[in-house]
């Protein structure tokens, strides 16, 4: 049950981004990821003192790196 928030933030933070590209420019997407990033990070250092929240924040970013990345490497699978 704990990891349903990441998986959930994860796919949001990863699928969405794609979906809304697609009728979005570049830079207003880079906009809304970076507004999204800040309202997390507000949030979490709230509810899990900014120490806490710190050591979170690098676990979920490093995941949110490497799920974009397999995306990625996915959409990529057809080119070679």
């Amino acid at each position: 049950m704990d990891l349903i928030l990441p998986i959930i933030g994860v796919i949001a933070g990863g699928v969405a981004p794609m979906l809304i590209a697609r009728f979005l420019p570049r830079k207003t997407v880079k906009a809304l990821g970076v507004k999204l990033g800040k309202a997390i990070t507000a949030f979490g250092s709230v509810k899990m003192g900014t120490k806490n929240w710190n050591k979170a924040e690098d676990s979920l970013q490093i995941t949110m790196h490497d799920f974009v990345d397999g995306v990625d490497e996915g959409l990529d699978s057809d080119d070679k």
